[in-house]
Order: structure tokens, then C-alpha cells, then sequence
């Protein structure tokens, strides 16, 4: 179990966030062998949040400076904190999205991982929390924040979201 203690003018502030500023997304990835390609290249998830539910090995991450399996648990969700949270933390000594990746399938039925994103809203500004305790713009939307998200992990210049 996680716990993160925020000072209370934060979860104040948060909470007044309209529910426009949020999205959530239902994720379903079949990783299928045939394919011969690599699971999902190395990135931090973009997000907040991100509950997720494998069936099979392959989810891999990059802890403490060594890759290593992360192993699914029947009837568990893994819990991933994403870059828009560590941005809003501002402390990395506090909280960083893990970087992870889902290595080449080579089981012939494939792999499924299936769970659920809290992302923001795509007009949405971006916040981090400032050292008095306020939250400060970072970027104007949460769209601007994505495009350097993808720009930085991915090198993509051209793409569509």
C-alpha cells in the first residue's frame, strides 16, 4: 500500500479542480508473438495514474538503475504513478514515474494487460505544486504537456492524439 501526505491547502486546491480538468481512459493492450515486435518501447506514463491488470510476464521496470520483471499477481492491480503526478509533486525525492517497458512476447497465445488512466482534460492547464505550498501553471494545456511528453520519450514530431 502507497500513502502520500500533501499539505492540506494543496488537497483543498485540488479538490476545487473541475471535473472537466479530468479524463479517464480504459486500457486493453494484447501483445500478440506473431507480431515480432517489441512490447512497448521504454516511457514513463504520461498521466496521473494508471491501474493496471496483467496476465502474464513481461512488464518490465527500471528500479533503483537496474531492469528488472515485474511479476503479475492474480486477482492485483498494479498501481503506476505517471509524470503529471511527479510533475504536480515537485519532488522527485518524494515521488518519480517509474520508467517502464513490456518486453518482446514469445508465448504463442500472447500477453493482455487491461486497466483504467486518470489523465488530464486536453485543454486543461498543467500544475506543480510551488514551494509556498500553491499550485502554479506549468503548461497552458494538458495537450502542450502531452506534445512534450512525446517529443522528449518518443522523438515524435508529427502524431495525432
Amino acid at each position: 500500500m502507497v500513502y502520500f501526505m500533501f499539505p492540506q491547502t494543496t488537497i483543498h486546491q485540488l479538490d476545487e479542480l473541475d471535473d472537466n480538468e479530468k479524463q479517464y481512459y480504459f486500457i486493453c493492450n494484447h501483445y500478440r508473438s506473431e507480431k515480432n515486435l517489441i512490447g512497448l518501447a521504454p516511457h514513463k506514463d504520461f498521466g496521473f495514474i494508471t491501474l493496471l491488470s496483467m496476465n502474464k510476464p513481461g512488464f518490465i521496470a527500471h528500479l533503483h538503475g537496474v531492469w528488472g520483471t515485474i511479476l503479475p499477481k492474480e486477482n492485483y492491480f498494479l498501481v503506476n504513478l505517471g509524470k503529471a503526478l511527479e510533475t504536480l509533486v515537485n519532488d522527485t525525492s518524494k515521488l518519480t514515474a517509474v520508467l517502464h517497458a513490456v518486453e518482446y512476447i514469445t508465448d504463442l497465445h500472447g500477453r493482455v494487460s487491461f486497466g483504467l488512466s486518470v489523465e488530464g482534460n486536453l485543454d486543461s492547464p498543467v500544475y506543480k505544486l510551488s514551494e509556498n505550498d500553491s499550485l502554479e501553471i506549468i503548461h497552458p494545456t494538458f495537450q502542450a504537456y502531452l506534445e512534450e511528453c512525446f517529443k522528449k520519450t518518443y522523438g515524435m514530431i508529427n502524431y495525432e492524439i
